[in-house]
């Protein structure tokens, strides 16, 4: 969960790879000084189709989970694991303000592990 969802967060972002097919190739061709036509036509479709916005992580998903012939057992794991993000959000919260000024205890609050600003990702 943390790779798909959190890592990818910090360091998954293609778009920085798509400038053009000199910047970063996604496939190394000997001799070529640059990406083919069909490498960089793939990597820019990675790039767009991972860049929508999807569900929070800190979801219900009350239609996904235990539906449809699904385990039940898979609403109790996602329900433990939404409470422990909870718990989380929390503490982080805790860290990043003082709780009687409402002002930010830290220069730069670190939020980019916050699960209240995580979606659910998938790993390409």
């Amino acid at each position: 969960m943390f790779t798909v969802t959190a890592y990818h967060e910090l360091v998954g972002s293609t778009v920085d790879f798509s400038f053009g097919p000199r910047w970063c190739p996604t496939r190394v061709r000997p001799a070529a000084t640059q990406m083919d036509l069909q490498g960089f036509i793939i990597q820019s479709c990675v790039s767009a189709l991972t860049s929508f916005k999807t569900p929070a992580l800190m979801s219900d998903f009350k239609n996904y989970f235990s539906k449809d012939g699904a385990p039940e057992w898979e609403r109790c794991v996602w329900n433990e694991f939404q409470k422990s993000l909870v718990s989380l959000t929390a503490k982080m919260d805790k860290l990043n303000h003082d709780a009687g000024s409402g002002l930010n205890k830290r220069k730069h609050p670190f939020r980019i592990f916050h699960p209240k600003e995580l979606e659910c990702a998938v790993s390409v």
